[in-house]
């Protein structure tokens, strides 16, 4: 394996809790990466919280799951053990 790769497996092991951030004006690549490495980070047992700074635009509103990434920071934000921007 790829010592990156093993590196990234390694910090996502020692984590139990994520919030995941998409870059500003999301398209629907950062959008769709944010929700694959969540749903991949959930079937690791870990708790994804999901963000994006801008609104999501109405034209990705079909997107599975869409609905669960937030504009604004929670408490839960503050709970996550790891902040991963994608």
């Amino acid at each position: 394996m790829n010592n990156s790769f093993e590196e990234l497996k390694n910090n996502i092991d020692k984590h139990g809790s994520f919030a995941l951030i998409c870059h500003h004006r999301p398209d629907g690549d950062a959008i769709g990466s944010v929700l694959a490495f969540g749903a991949y980070l959930e079937s690791q047992k870990k708790k994804v919280f999901y963000y994006c700074p801008d609104t999501i635009p109405s034209s990705l509103i079909f997107i599975p799951n869409v609905e669960q990434i937030k504009k604004e920071r929670d408490a839960n934000w503050d709970k996550a053990e790891a902040i991963v921007f994608i």
